[in-house]
């Protein structure tokens, strides 16, 4: 995988409900149907937020690849800003 594919993936927060009173997955609608299946068979709360939204967080990454030193980077598709490798 690469650089850009891993910031890129879809994202998940363990976290309180809305209330505040229950922990729950909260998940970018990204992910697999039969994922968000089977965590509802297993009894796992969940709660389905848009792709790429904001609340998910933001990631940048820079990797200095030792054995030609290029440097790739990538900058988060959540959030304004972005990156250039070298």
């Amino acid at each position: 995988e690469s650089l850009a594919e891993a910031v890129d993936a879809p994202r998940f927060i363990l976290g309180r409900d809305e209330a505040g009173k229950r922990l729950q997955l909260h998940l970018e609608d990204r992910f697999d149907e039969s994922l968000l299946k089977a965590f509802d068979r297993a009894g796992h709360p969940i709660d389905i937020g848009p792709a790429y939204a904001d609340s998910f967080g933001h990631a940048g990454a820079l990797v200095r690849h030792i054995r030609d030193g290029r440097i790739e980077a990538v900058h988060d598709p959540r959030a304004d800003g972005g990156a250039l490798g070298l």
